[in-house]
């Protein structure tokens, strides 16, 4: 995602057994990582703040457009 600030923000899902892991980058420096104990509850958590990015302003298209 991208802000008219120009920060850009990204997430990694890395999977994992028992837990999967949810990484937050922010212009491409670590913000803060979560473990999940299923797929599906990383996923939400990564829609919610997405979500509230969006509503922060910020856009998904990459080039800030």
């Amino acid at each position: 995602m991208t802000h008219r600030d120009g920060d850009r923000a990204r997430a990694t899902l890395i999977p994992g057994s028992p837990e999967s892991t949810l990484i937050y980058f922010l212009n491409d420096e670590f913000e803060r990582g979560a473990n999940f104990a299923e797929w599906d509850e990383a996923l939400a958590d990564a829609e919610a703040v997405r979500q509230r990015m969006l509503e922060a302003g910020w856009t998904d298209d990459v080039t800030g457009r």
